[in-house]
């Protein structure tokens, strides 16, 4: 049995990366932000660095591989363990991103092979509650998943298409940028619900736009 996210648990619990990944996610979020105060869509991405920047440093090997159909996000050990990263800050459960599209009608051609081949990564939700300061990561292997995924789909292997309905997991990204599929409210509350773990801590990650400013000043001033 694969065990290298007990590895990452027990990370997680570490007190000080717990202080040094919410020092980082400050920093970003810090740089994140719009005219009108608003996170910029590039803060997903940072936070993903900031997190697999802090498993580094607290001695967790994460590397870049590219491995045919994976969209990990890094790989931890060897390429047998791509872990994909979502962060999520929405108050509501709402969906987020799996994958985007060339268009918005790739997304059914997307969801469909989702459906048929399976998702191929390990996954950590990485959910940021700022009414509380809380930070949660829910983690899940990629068998558990793609047997949740199957059962809430009530995939039948005798005649997976006709009889499964995938739009009980996987929707069209609606918003702004409709080119991608994302999962449903519904089946993410099964994901908390069946997680292998979950671990909670407070933090301070809420980042001020005039911290970056300061940051700018202080470099400037060393030339």
């Amino acid at each position: 049995m694969n065990t290298f996210h007990l590895k990452l648990r027990e990370v997680v619990r570490d007190p000080q990366f717990q202080k040094g990944l919410c020092r980082l996610y400050r920093y970003s979020a810090s740089e994140c932000v719009s005219g009108n105060g608003k996170q910029t869509p590039d803060i997903g991405r940072m936070r993903e660095r900031d997190l697999i920047r802090a498993l580094h440093w607290k001695g967790v090997d994460t590397r870049q591989f590219s491995h045919e159909n994976s969209r990990a996000d890094c790989f931890i050990d060897n390429v047998n363990n791509p872990l994909s990263i979502k962060h999520y800050a929405s108050k509501r459960n709402q969906g987020f991103k799996l994958s985007w599209t060339a268009d918005k009608n790739k997304a059914d051609e997307e969801i469909r092979k989702f459906m048929r081949d399976g998702l191929c990564d390990n996954m950590l939700i990485v959910k940021l509650d700022a009414s509380t300061h809380t930070v949660t990561f829910h983690f899940m292997s990629v068998d558990t998943l793609n047997k949740l995924v199957r059962k809430c789909a009530e995939y039948k292997e005798f005649d997976p298409l006709r009889l499964s309905d995938p739009y009980k997991v996987f929707k069209k990204k609606k918003i702004s940028n409709d080119r991608g599929v994302e999962f449903t409210s519904k089946f993410l509350k099964e994901f908390y619900k069946n997680c292998e773990w979950s671990e909670s801590f407070k933090g301070d990650f809420i980042g001020d736009p005039e911290d970056a400013d300061e940051r700018r000043d202080e470099m400037l001033l060393k030339f």
